[in-house]
């Protein structure tokens, strides 16, 4: 890795002032400046990809060493006061391309097709407030994804990766372990970022597996909306809003061995599949 080719603090400074750009706070814009995470985080995703979609290129700091390690780069990016920046680059790496459009209105599949591309890895550093959003995306795009490594804040990482029984195990968890081997892989400080956020960053990564067979996107979403809605409540009384007929909800729970006086965050990511299953079943 050219490090010559990074962007430090001053350099990154001087960079936003030759091109008058000025960072955007409600976009949870905080940019890497730390050389040794860069190369950490290089590491992680691994040589040899057929290509990467990058979650928010930004100046381009990581953008540039993904080319090294991927026969095609897609960037998205929804600041266009970096056009300029990335359309340099573009024009001096042929195998990088970009996007300027907001990620969550992004369709990977028509994305995919137009660069003759069938999976991909995506990588990137996510704010807090696209975090959820994202881990959903993630969700349903994970029949074209070969791997995730996705940058989060640490408390949103927690949530990801927590068990059952823990306050903050909720929906970004059973929606990410039904979907992934999820395994977080080292932190970062908030001084290896420019402007410093408040809290710790975390990688985690994603890697698809097929564990659940879940056809209904939308329903099994509503349950856990539904039920984690209402963390506090009994599981019998949340899942009346879903199963109005006491005697077809009881049994359900009967037969999943549910304890219906139980709270959401005590059922394993496999009990809110079967209930899904169940529920799909009796709709």
């Amino acid at each position: 890795m050219n490090k010559d080719l990074f962007l430090s603090e001053k350099k990154l400074k001087t960079l936003f002032l030759e091109y008058n750009i000025n960072i955007k706070k409600e976009k949870g814009q905080n940019f890497l400046i730390d050389f040794n995470i860069l190369t950490k985080l290089i590491q992680i995703i691994g040589k040899e990809n057929k290509a990467i979609l990058e979650i928010g290129s930004g100046p381009g700091n990581l953008t540039i060493f993904l080319k090294d390690i991927a026969e095609r780069v897609i960037g998205v990016e929804v600041d266009r006061d970096f056009f300029p920046i990335l359309m340099e680059l573009q024009k001096r790496y042929p195998s990088l391309s970009f996007i300027f459009e907001d990620i969550r209105r992004i369709d990977l599949k028509n994305v995919l097709s137009e660069h003759g591309l069938r999976r991909i890895k995506i990588v990137g550093n996510i704010p807090y407030y696209i975090s959820s959003f994202i881990v959903r995306k993630l969700y349903e795009w994970r029949s074209f994804l070969e791997e995730g490594v996705i940058m989060v804040p640490k408390d949103v990482g927690d949530r990801i990766v927590s068990p059952p029984g823990s306050k903050v195990y909720g929906i970004l968890s059973v929606a990410a372990q039904a979907a992934f081997y999820v395994k977080p892989v080292f932190r970062i400080k908030p001084g290896s970022f420019y402007p410093r956020p408040k809290v710790d960053s975390e990688v985690l990564t994603f890697i698809p597996h097929n564990i659940y067979n879940i056809n209904n996107e939308e329903l099994f979403f509503h349950i856990l909306n539904v039920v984690f809605g209402k963390r506090r409540k009994m599981i019998v009384n949340t899942l009346r809003a879903i199963i109005p007929e006491e005697d077809r909800l009881m049994r359900i729970l009967t037969e999943l061995n549910i304890d219906p006086k139980s709270r959401p965050e005590t059922l394993s990511v496999n009990d809110f599949v079967k209930l899904y299953e169940k529920i799909r079943y009796f709709s």
